[in-house]
């Protein structure tokens, strides 16, 4: 990607960068430690829900408002889900990591070509081996104790 890229591209890259952080929060199903305890019967089912909505269904990806409204909304849904004590630390840590690329996301100048690439550029600085280990561990929680 060079900076001279056509003004075309830029939709299609904004796309990509919510689908990336959509598929990151749905995979990772993120919550908050607050709510520690659920049961696994609860916490599986809601899991679920959760991981089958589809929060940009129907949003157009070039409208960064809407796309927004929709990462809140799924941020906000994921709060809700009540992680067996086994994987609180976990969720949290998968949770907060996901909140804060919605939050560097607001301060993106999406018209700015530059602006964008700072951001894909930053984007990789939300790995870590922490939060690998956490994602990890929640998924295996997930197959081990949600399997249909």
């Amino acid at each position: 990607m060079t900076p001279s890229r056509p003004r075309a591209s830029r939709p299609r890259a904004l796309a990509s960068v919510v689908l990336a952080g959509a598929v990151a929060l749905s995979v990772s199903a993120c919550g908050d430690d607050q709510q520690a305890g659920g049961s696994d019967e609860a916490f599986c089912a809601d899991y679920a829900q959760f991981s089958q909505a589809e929060f940009l269904d129907g949003v157009d990806t070039t409208d960064v408002a809407s796309v927004l409204t929709a990462l809140d909304t799924m941020v906000q849904d994921a709060k809700q889900i009540q992680p067996p004590d086994e994987i609180s630390a976990a969720w949290t840590t998968v949770f907060q990591a996901s909140e804060d690329q919605v939050q560097v996301m607001r301060g993106v100048d999406w018209s700015s070509e530059a602006a964008q690439q700072e951001y894909f550029a930053s984007v990789e600085g939300f790995r870590s081996d922490e939060l690998d280990a956490a994602t990890a561990e929640v998924e295996d929680y997930v197959a081990e104790h949600c399997a249909s």
